[in-house]
C-alpha cells in the first residue's frame, strides 16, 4: 500500500503554542556553557564495546532542565490527543544543553556499532550501556510517559535508535501498528492488549527527503482506534528486531484515507507520543542529510510478556522499572566486571551473544 496524498505536515503554528509551554530565551540557551560532555570509552570486546563504557554525567542529565515545565492543561490536552487521535505532539522534550548531550550518546552507539547491524536496528541498549538507560529515565520522559499511561509506576518496554543514514541503507517502513508485534498484557488483563506510550525524538530536523514518519490518526481510520486491524504477512524470523512482517492489509484503509495521513516534520529535539494501536509508516532516506530518532517505548509497571507470540519477545523477556515502584538506577546488564557486550540486545533472541 503506497502513502497517498499531498504531504501534510503535522500541524506546527498555533497548534504548538497552544500546547508548548513558553520557550526558554533563545540567547540564554545558546550562551549556555556546555558542560560535561561525555566522551564514550571504547572498549572493544568481540567486535563491540564492553558494558557500561564512558562515564555517566548526572549533571547533564538529572541537573534540573532549564525548560518550562509543562502546565496541567497543557498535559491533559497532550493526553486527549493520545487517546481520541492516536498522535500528541508534545515540542521539545530537552534544553540545549541537554540535547548536545543526547546526541553524543546515540552518535557514538550508531558510530561504534558492529558491522553487521544495521544503523536502524539498534535495539534495547539501555540493558547494557548505562548512558543509553539514563535517556530512558530523564524526567521529563517520565513525566509524559506516566501521564499518558495513567500511572506513576513505568517501566521501560524497548528503547531504539533508528538512524537512517544518507547512505542508501535507511530503508522504507511499511504501514503498520505496533500492537501486532508486542505481545503484552497490561495490569488487570488476562489479554493481548498492548498498553504503550511511545516517545520519538527528532535527534535531527526531519523533513521530505530524509525519510520523516506518516501517521493515519483514528480520525481517519476509526477502526485502528484500540484494537488491531488486518494485516498481511510476508513471513520470516520474528526472533530478531529487524522483520517488519506485519503490514496494514488494503483492505484497512478507509476510502479517502490519503486525506486525513498526516506527515511529520519535526525540528531538532521535537518529538510526537503515539500509542500502539496507532497506522504509521515511513519514506527512506533518499536525501543527503542523516534522520536520527532516539525512541523509548513505556508500559505499565505491571505488565507481562506473553511467549510463543514474537520470537524476539520471549515470556522471560524484561521490562525494566524506571519510574515509581521498582524503578533502577543502573541498567539492568551493565556491569563494569562483565564482558557482555553493549549490542547484544540488538539480536534478540536470534543470539544470545554478539556475532563477531
Amino acid at each position: 500500500m503506497s502513502a497517498g496524498g499531498d504531504k501534510k505536515k503535522l500541524k506546527t503554528t498555533d497548534e504548538k503554542q497552544s500546547l508548548m509551554t513558553e520557550e526558554v530565551e533563545e540567547g540564554r540557551r545558546s550562551g549556555a556553557k556546555e558542560e560535561g560532555e561525555v566522551q564514550r570509552v571504547s572498549m572493544r570486546m568481540g567486535g563491540g564495546m564492553k558494558a557500561c563504557n564512558g562515564d555517566n554525567d548526572g549533571d547533564v542529565w538529572f541537573g534540573g532542565s532549564s525548560r518550562t515545565p509543562w502546565t496541567k492543561e497543557a498535559l491533559e490536552e497532550f493526553k486527549w490527543r493520545f487517546e481520541e487521535e492516536g498522535v500528541a505532539f508534545v515540542g521539545e522534550l530537552y534544553d540545549a544543553r541537554e540535547m548536545r548531550h543526547l546526541e553524543k550518546v546515540v552518535m557514538g552507539v550508531v558510530e561504534n556499532r558492529p558491522s553487521d547491524v544495521s544503523a536502524v536496528d539498534l535495539l534495547n541498549l539501555h540493558m547494557t550501556d548505562q548512558q543509553v538507560f539514563d535517556l530512558c529515565r530523564h524526567p521529563r520522559a517520565l513525566k509524559l510517559a506516566s501521564t499518558m499511561l495513567g500511572s506513576d509506576d513505568v517501566s521501560v518496554f524497548t528503547s531504539r535508535i533508528l538512524c537512517k543514514l544518507p547512505d542508501g541503507t535507511g530503508k522504507e517502513i511499511p504501514w503498520h501498528q505496533d500492537s501486532h508485534y508486542w505481545p503484552l498484557i497490561p495490569p488487570g488483563c488476562e489479554e493481548i492488549s498492548p498498553q504503550v506510550a511511545s516517545i520519538w525524538v527528532a535527534v535531527d530536523d526531519v523533513g521530505s527527503d530524509n525519510g520523516p514518519m506518516q501517521f493515519l490518526p483514528y480520525s481517519g481510520a476509526p477502526s485502528s482506534k484500540h484494537q488491531m486491524v488486518k494485516t498481511v504477512d510476508s513471513g520470516g524470523s520474528t526472533k530478531g528486531f529487524n522483520n517488519f512482517n506485519l503490514s496494514i492489509h488494503p483492505d484497512a484503509f478507509p476510502a479517502g484515507y490519503e486525506e486525513k495521513c498526516e506527515w511529520v516534520h519535526l525540528s531538532r529535539g521535537e518529538a510526537v507520543m503515539f500509542p500502539a494501536w496507532t497506522m504509521h509508516r515511513s519514506d527512506a532516506n533518499t536525501g543527503t542529510r542523516r534522520r536520527c530518532a532516539w525512541i523509548v517505548r513505556y508500559v505499565p509497571t505491571e505488565t507481562r510478556v506473553q511467549g510463543g507470540v514474537r520470537g524476539s519477545f520471549p515470556s522471560d523477556y524484561m521490562l525494566v522499572p524506571v519510574g515509581g515502584k521498582g524503578a533502577l538506577t543502573q541498567a539492568p546488564q551493565c556491569d563494569d566486571n562483565d564482558d557482555v557486550s553493549v549490542y547484544a540486545p540488538c539480536y534478540g533472541s536470534a543470539q544470545a551473544a554478539l556475532k563477531k
